[in-house]
């Protein structure tokens, strides 16, 4: 299990106890928003500035330092293939990176103008980008499969997302 902390620290715990196993500093301030990706490998930490940092685990070598959220990264998560990493902010976006290998581009960003995001998440099979923004009463939910099929139309599309 990993968590965030207003120390700034993120700690992955051990399941069977609780117990810090690791502890990390992330890039500025406190840790509001921590994923794991679904082999484990990788740890995303958001931040109160906005900042995302990526880590391997459990080594916490800093794979990336992710920059384009201008407030505090409330929400994140790794699709289970672990090629997009989704970040959700206070300052009304979304935004999918894409991962190749240790690297990591800004994908997209999806504005939400009525409110702050406070969580993301891919559906299992990974098809489907959910997000909940703040004083909302439902779930937005982007078809991904829809959305790379526009993106190819309008000649923005990248191959493998």
């Amino acid at each position: 299990m990993l968590a965030g902390g207003r120390d700034g620290q993120a700690r992955l715990l051990r399941s069977r106890d609780g117990q810090p196993e690791q502890t990390w500093r992330g890039p500025h301030g406190p840790v509001w928003a921590v994923a794991l990706s679904a082999d484990e490998r990788l740890a995303a930490l958001g931040t109160q500035e906005g900042p995302v940092r990526v880590l391997r685990v459990p080594s916490g070598e800093v794979v990336a330092d992710l920059e384009g959220h201008h407030d505090r990264v409330q929400a994140a998560a790794f699709r289970g293939d672990g090629r997009l990493l989704a970040t959700g902010s206070f300052d009304r976006t979304v935004r999918v990176w894409q991962r190749a290998g240790d690297t990591f581009r800004l994908l997209l960003t999806l504005r939400f103008p009525t409110g702050p995001v406070t969580e993301v998440g891919f559906s299992p099979d990974g098809n489907l980008l959910g997000v909940h923004v703040r004083n909302e009463a439902a779930v937005r939910v982007w078809h991904l499969d829809r959305l790379r099929e526009t993106l190819a139309r309008l000649h923005l599309d990248d191959e493998g997302w």
